[in-house]
């Protein structure tokens, strides 16, 4: 007797695509592209003011400090968390695209906070 899996495979789906997404920017920033022109990716239309970094922009919009934007872009890659203002559910490119913009905004968080542990 076979038995179906028994739990979502959407969420197992979103957590690979995110697991995958992460690896891929990883590969990019290693390779010194400029994750900043990625941030199209991230979702929502987000404008720096004056000498603030893309990652205390994000935190601004969201309510949140540099450090907690990145225990909570973390979380959103580690657990496929998807929200959206879409109807119908995602496509593959649509979850690749967007679990991107999470990769690149946790990168750069993770830089941002080494920048300033170095100073």
């Amino acid at each position: 007797m076979k038995f179906k899996k028994m739990f979502d495979s959407e969420e197992r789906k979103r957590r690979r695509i995110a697991k995958q997404a992460l690896e891929e920017i990883r590969r990019l920033s290693d390779a010194r592209y400029p994750l900043s022109l990625l941030f199209d990716r991230v979702g929502g239309s987000v404008e720096r003011e004056a000498d603030e970094s893309w990652p205390q922009a994000y935190g601004r919009k969201l309510g949140l400090e540099v450090p907690q934007l990145h225990t909570f872009a973390q979380g959103v890659l580690d657990s496929g968390l998807y929200q959206t203002d879409e109807e119908g559910p995602p496509t593959t490119e649509g979850l690749r695209a967007y679990f991107s913009g999470w990769a690149v905004l946790l990168l750069t968080v993770e830089q941002e906070l080494a920048d300033a542990g170095s100073r």
